[in-house]
């Protein structure tokens, strides 16, 4: 609606400079033109010369361990980006603490960092956080969004400009002491009714027969020799 306005505004200058012979309103009909043209040229594949990227280290952490995560936004044309807006979908149990870039998104799981950049051309700019690893599990980062504007808001374009990254968080890292096991018998003292399997190839010693052995178990020699199982 408002190119339509300008273009016709200007059109209309122009008819009307001619007709009553104003050069005022010639002037003044060029000079929308002109700033018509300008704003066309600098938003015209705007997008398509963004480069979004993510930079996670490590990629795989333990919960509670912290994860340093690089933002580059790069503006690869000769031509300035008057104005940029990103949007990165984070989900809630990775967002950095304290950071005036995100804010709370529609879903109740997920957040969204924000970038509002201007960009020279040939140029990028970096922004450096820190996640904080709140619970297990695969998260997903992204995909990023943006959208870019001319300076007169006349023409606009926005779409995807990163695709989702994974961010894998193990469970948290627990001393043996902490889960009531002894470091020096992980294991326990209790001994099972059955093993969960059998290895052929594995030495083992000889005890008196309990309850609940099996019988393919029992050394028949030894109970031969003893007189008992």
């Amino acid at each position: 609606m408002i190119r339509r306005l300008w273009w016709r505004s200007a059109v209309l200058m122009a008819l009307l400079g001619y007709v009553l012979t104003s050069r005022e309103l010639l002037v003044l009909a060029g000079l929308l033109a002109t700033v018509y043209a300008i704003a066309f040229v600098l938003n015209h594949g705007s997008l398509e010369a963004v480069r979004y990227t993510r930079t996670l280290h490590p990629r795989r952490a333990f919960a509670g361990e912290p994860v340093a995560c690089t933002l580059r936004v790069e503006n690869r044309r000769r031509l300035p980006l008057v104005w940029l807006n990103t949007v990165d979908r984070w989900p809630n149990a990775v967002v950095p603490e304290a950071s005036r870039d995100v804010a709370p998104s529609h879903l109740p799981e997920d957040s969204e960092l924000t970038l509002a950049l201007t960009l020279r051309g040939r140029t990028q700019a970096r922004r450096e956080y820190t996640l904080a690893t709140r619970r297990r599990g695969i998260h997903i980062l992204g995909p990023a969004e943006a959208r870019s504007m001319d300076p007169f808001a006349l023409f606009h374009a926005s779409g995807s400009v990163a695709p989702s990254e994974r961010l894998v968080v193990y469970p948290r890292r627990r001393a043996l002491p902490e889960s009531g096991f002894a470091s020096d018998d992980p294991f326990g003292s209790r001994r099972t009714q059955r093993r969960l399997f059998d290895d052929p190839l594995l030495p083992m010693g000889i005890r008196a027969y309990a309850p609940g052995d099996s019988f393919r178990d029992i050394h028949w020699p030894a109970t031969a020799r003893t007189g008992q199982l």
